[in-house]
C-alpha cells in the first residue's frame, strides 16, 4: 500500500506545478512558461522512472531470471524494429517536406538507436 500512496503524492505534486504554471502562465513570457513545462514533464519522467526502479528493486522483479525482465526483454527487443521503422519513415515524410534540418535530426535519432543496440549487444556478450 505505500507504493500505491507514493505514486498517488507522486502524481498530486506534479498535478500541482502543472496547475500553478497554468495559472501563472499568463504573466509569463511564452519561452519561459513553454520551459517550465518542459522541466516539469521531464521531471516527472526521471521521477516515475526512479519510483518505478525503487519499486522493482524491493520486490526483486529485475533480478536476471524474474518473469517481469525476460518479459520486459523480449517487449525491448520487438519494439526496437518498430522504433527504426518509425524514425526512417518519419524522416523521410520530413524530407519530403522540405524540413531538411528535421530529417537529419530523425535520421540521426536512427543511427543513434542502432549504435546504441550495437553497444548494448557487445556488452552482453562480454558478460557471457
Amino acid at each position: 500500500m505505500v507504493s500505491v500512496r507514493t505514486w498517488l503524492l507522486f502524481a498530486f505534486v506534479v498535478a500541482c506545478a502543472l496547475v500553478t504554471v497554468s495559472a501563472v502562465a499568463d504573466r509569463l513570457p511564452g519561452a519561459v512558461t513553454s520551459s517550465l513545462f518542459g522541466v516539469i514533464v521531464v521531471g516527472a519522467g526521471l521521477g516515475a522512472n526512479l519510483l518505478a526502479t525503487s519499486r522493482r528493486r524491493r520486490r526483486r522483479a529485475d533480478s536476471p531470471g524474474s518473469v517481469e525482465r525476460e518479459c520486459a526483454d523480449a517487449a525491448a527487443a520487438s519494439t526496437l524494429p518498430v522504433s527504426l521503422v518509425l524514425l526512417v519513415a518519419m524522416g523521410s515524410w520530413l524530407a519530403i517536406t522540405q524540413s531538411l534540418t528535421a530529417a537529419s535530426v530523425a535520421y540521426g535519432a536512427a543511427m543513434i538507436l542502432v549504435a546504441t543496440f550495437w553497444v548494448s549487444y557487445a556488452r552482453a556478450r562480454r558478460e557471457f
